[in-house]
């Protein structure tokens, strides 16, 4: 990747920690004023180069990155993105030490059930299903290793049950209480919106 993994971490736990009320607006104070990140052109696809200078800017080079298999190159984020993208996203959130037992975690499910829908309207089923994904050790371990990309070469980054999949066939994998969480995320709004 262009941009270590840590600028967009930094990125959005800035944000999450700015709509959990932190004090001081930090995403919106380092979107102002730090433009260290947003100095270093990202080179696109299509060989052009353009700066990541807020949420839109980054994530249309995202959507245009050269690290993009070049089939998928200029699409907007879809339903398998989010669902791989989930699942990452709680499994770093896991491994850093918070699990379903504690409010962080339960935080960020409600918070990601809400936002996901602007990249997807489709994934916001998904989002407890994608994440209780990494609490079993053999999908993390089948994901480093690449046992769960043999039919795509190999690639230990590779989620072959995810990627590409319909959201017909998909969202039978989800829970039928879980297939509409609107009732479980809004009625707990006041957990995440002060």
């Amino acid at each position: 990747l262009q941009q270590p993994l840590e600028v967009h971490a930094r990125r959005l736990g800035s944000y999450i920690a700015e709509m959990m009320g932190a004090s001081g607006a930090p995403w919106t104070t380092d979107t102002r004023t730090n433009t260290t990140d947003r100095r270093q052109p990202i080179k696109l696809a299509n060989g052009r180069t353009a700066l990541a200078a807020d949420r839109f800017s980054a994530h249309h080079c995202a959507w245009h990155s050269v690290d993009r298999p070049r089939e998928k190159v200029g699409r907007r984020f879809k339903l398998d993105d989010c669902r791989v993208w989930m699942r990452l996203l709680f499994w770093a959130v896991r491994d850093s030490g918070f699990d379903e037992r504690t409010d962080v975690f339960r935080y960020l499910q409600r918070f990601i059930c809400h936002f996901i829908a602007i990249y997807e309207t489709t994934a916001r089923p998904f989002t407890l299903l994608e994440s209780r994904w990494s609490a079993d050790a053999r999908n993390t371990d089948a994901y480093i290793s690449g046992r769960n990309g043999a039919a795509h070469g190999g690639s230990a980054r590779f989620m072959d049950d995810v990627v590409d999949v319909p959201f017909r066939v998909a969202i039978e994998r989800v829970p039928p209480h879980e297939r509409s969480l609107d009732a479980w995320l809004y009625d707990s709004a006041k957990i995440l919106w002060k």
